[in-house]
C-alpha cells in the first residue's frame, strides 16, 4: 500500500470581499500543483470553512484546472455557497480522472461530453469528472457584500490518489 499525501493548497485564507468580484487565491504549495496531475486516478479537496466572516454577502470557491501551461483553464469544482457570517464546516469533493461515465449517478457530479468545450462555470456544490490537467488554481468569486464585512477564513486540502496498479 503506497502512502497518499494531503496537501494543502490554501492555508487559513481571509477571502476577499469586493462585491461581484473574483480573485486568483495564492496557492500554499505551489510546487505539489505544477506537472503531473494527470498522473493520479482521482483528486479529494476538502474545503474547511473555520470563520465566517462578519457582514452580509456569498463566496463561491472554485478549482480549475489546464491542460496548456495555464492559457485555458476548466472548472473541476464550485463549492457550495459561502454566506458570511453564517457559513462554517468542511466540503468534500472527489473527481475522478478515470471514470465511465454510466457510473456516475449523482446530479452533483458532471460527466464531461466528448468534444465538449471548457468552462469556468459549473453549478455549486459541483465537481466535474473525467480527466483532469497538468495544475490547478483556486478562484474566489464575491456577491452582495454589505454592512462592514470581513471575508470568511478558510483551508482548502487536496489528496491525490493513485491506484495500486500505477
Amino acid at each position: 500500500m503506497q502512502f497518499q499525501p494531503v496537501i494543502t493548497l490554501v492555508d487559513a485564507h481571509v477571502a476577499n470581499v469586493a462585491a461581484n468580484t473574483s480573485y486568483d487565491v495564492q496557492l500554499a504549495n505551489e510546487e505539489y500543483i505544477f506537472g503531473g496531475l494527470q498522473n493520479f486516478d482521482s483528486l479529494i479537496f476538502l474545503i474547511n470553512v473555520t470563520a465566517a466572516g462578519t457582514g452580509t454577502g456569498t463566496i463561491n470557491i472554485r478549482i480549475l484546472d489546464s491542460w496548456d501551461g495555464g492559457t485555458t483553464w476548466d472548472t473541476l469544482v464550485s463549492s457550495l455557497q459561502l454566506t458570511l457570517g453564517t457559513t462554517t464546516g468542511t466540503q468534500r469533493f472527489v473527481v475522478q480522472g478515470q471514470i465511465a461515465a454510466a457510473t456516475i449517478t449523482t446530479a452533483t457530479s458532471t460527466a464531461l461530453t466528448q468534444g465538449s468545450a471548457v468552462t469556468t462555470t459549473l453549478a455549486a456544490g459541483s465537481a466535474r469528472q473525467g480527466p483532469f490537467g497538468d495544475r490547478i488554481k483556486v478562484v474566489e468569486t464575491i456577491a452582495s457584500t454589505g454592512g462592514t464585512p470581513v471575508g470568511a477564513t478558510y483551508s482548502i486540502h487536496m489528496i491525490p490518489k493513485r491506484s495500486e496498479n500505477n
